[in-house]
């Protein structure tokens, strides 16, 4: 199987492949932090889940996205954010452990997503990716940490090719 995971999606496969290598044949990681990886974001690059969740527990969810949007991560698409409800934020963040130091273990095929405009700390954490993975493609399509959805045609185009060179 491919397992693909966009930002805190891609934080999940890795440990996924980590903990079940048998099932995963390829990875797409796009703009994925990674657990225990050194130094962190900066402050105006963190994202302040806290202030988000006392918001939605506020009832001020329309404040919340209006904040979210105008994180350097979203690069202003309030659309992407859509029917979000902010369930996740009161649920808490799931502790996992590190496993940065653990990239060599997933032999999968992985191809380390970044738009060319995300954040200097998410490039920074997908080039220790690319590094560290032994079987990783590197690729910076074009947009932000949402290229997926600003530039939906480019990041499809790579996708597809990386998962017909495993299927080939």
């Amino acid at each position: 199987m491919i397992l693909a995971g966009m930002s805190q999606g891609g934080r999940i496969a890795l440990h996924f492949a980590l903990k079940h290598p048998e099932a995963v044949a390829g990875l797409v990681l796009q703009g994925a932090p990674l657990d225990g990886f050194l130094p962190g974001p900066r402050e105006d690059e963190a994202i302040p889940l806290a202030d988000y969740a006392a918001l939605v527990r506020a009832g001020r969810l329309d404040e919340m996205k209006a904040r979210w949007a105008a994180h350097p991560l979203m690069g202003g698409r309030a659309d992407a954010l859509g029917g979000y409800e902010g369930r996740d934020l009161l649920a808490g963040e799931a502790p996992l452990p590190p496993i940065a130091g653990r990239l060599g273990e997933i032999a999968a095929l992985t191809l380390v997503v970044t738009g060319e405009d995300d954040t200097p700390w998410r490039q920074l954490v997908s080039d220790a990716l690319f590094y560290g993975l032994p079987n990783a493609r590197r690729a910076r399509p074009p947009g932000g940490h949402l290229c997926n959805i600003s530039h939906p045609g480019p990041y499809n185009d790579l996708v597809a090719s990386f998962a017909a060179a495993l299927a080939a």
